[in-house]
């Protein structure tokens, strides 16, 4: 199967089929999938096809994937669908290693779509690191988004912080309450 879905990709002109292609490609994880995958990271025409790359490469997870994706971070694309399919993958392969990187691009500046993308995978992370009492960092950071120029990004902060549950944010949500 693995072979035919390949053959496919790389003989399909329309989009469709090779995004297809390649999100069934990525249930096959072994490093010759990963580095078709990042192959079409780097190649691919179609953003939709590179999402779904993307999201694969992330679910094989991997020091080689992480990077990928991470050097892919800020790839120009309609609505930043690139990236934030990055921050989308880290948050469903909860990989830890990319917290930094969401904080970074969550961060007023930075394209809305990105920001609300790397705010929930921050949700999503930091969740994860409150199991064992390491989420401090996600959580000052979403605190301080509450008080965000852009209302995506504090209804995204609002969001991830319920998402983890730490009862040291419930003070500053209810300042965000009043003020709303």
């Amino acid at each position: 199967a693995k072979g035919s879905l390949t053959k496919s990709y790389r003989a399909a002109t329309d989009s469709r089929i090779r995004r297809a292609c390649l999100w069934a490609i990525g249930n096959f994880k072994d490093d010759a999938t990963a580095d078709l995958l990042r192959e079409a990271l780097n190649k691919e025409e179609s953003y939709f096809a590179t999402v779904a790359a993307t999201r694969a490469l992330a679910s094989i997870g991997g020091d080689k994937a992480f990077d990928a994706l991470k050097d892919s971070i800020g790839k120009t694309s309609w609505q930043e669908v690139i990236t934030a399919s990055i921050f989308h993958g880290f948050a469903h392969a909860k990989e830890k290693r990319a917290v930094e990187l969401a904080i970074e691009q969550s961060k007023y500046g930075q394209p809305v779509p990105t920001r609300v993308a790397a705010i929930g995978c921050l949700g999503t992370l930091g969740k994860e690191l409150n199991k064992d009492g390491k989420d401090d960092r996600v959580v000052d950071h979403l605190i301080e988004l509450l008080k965000d120029k852009n209302i995506r990004a504090r209804v995204s902060s609002i969001r991830a912080l319920g998402k983890i549950g730490n009862k040291r944010a419930l003070p500053a949500l209810r300042e965000a309450q009043q003020r709303e």
